[in-house]
């Protein structure tokens, strides 16, 4: 596990799995989930950068655009998925600077 702070990464493929990125500007990368332990993210940009999904990563993506193709009949549970999980960033930002901490900066057990 590898922590990147306050850094210019460009041109790179980075593997997000288990790294924490703080204040990081991502130039022209390709950042990869491969569906292992999820990275702490946290005050980064992007810039003309993609994100590419592998392995078990892939394989969720690929169940949730299946789920979500009209005629599935699971398009509902796609739906209410994704406000549940922006909703919960949200309060998790909201929590941490009543707190006085940055969203994912706890240690991780």
């Amino acid at each position: 596990m590898t922590a990147y702070l306050n850094q210019t990464l460009r041109g790179h493929v980075i593997a997000l799995d288990g790294n924490t990125f703080e204040r990081c500007i991502f130039e022209e990368c390709t950042l990869v989930y491969s569906g292992g332990p999820p990275p702490i993210l946290n005050d980064n940009e992007l810039r003309n950068s993609r994100f590419k999904f592998e392995g078990q990563a892939a394989s969720t993506v690929a169940l949730l655009q299946a789920m979500a193709k009209p005629g599935s009949g699971l398009q509902h549970v796609v739906q209410s998925t994704f406000p549940t999980l922006t909703k919960r960033a949200s309060s998790l930002r909201q929590a941490s600077a009543h707190f006085g901490e940055r969203p994912g900066s706890h240690s991780r057990h």
